[in-house]
């Protein structure tokens, strides 16, 4: 819903917070393509193309801290990990 309205660095933000709170790849591919149906499909493509460069930023940023293997967990894999 950011993109269609020219917020894709918001998009970006919720994205990488969402990461960083267990969530992964695949349930953010399909909130957005849950938004799409109501947004459109412009602004749903824009929020995929938004949503894969913040994903891709925040492995980056994962790798550069140490935490590569955590980046490719999944939420089940990551909260037995800090328990």
């Amino acid at each position: 819903m950011l993109c269609c309205q020219n917020r894709g660095t918001e998009l970006a933000t919720h994205v990488k917070g969402a990461l960083n709170n267990g969530g992964t790849e695949e349930e953010i591919r399909e909130v957005i393509l849950q938004a799409a149906c109501y947004c459109g499909m412009p602004a749903g493509i824009e929020g995929f193309r938004v949503a894969s460069k913040a994903v891709e930023e925040w492995k980056a940023e994962q790798v550069r801290k140490g935490q590569s293997q955590e980046a490719d967990l999944d939420v089940g894999q990551r909260s037995a990990m800090e328990t």
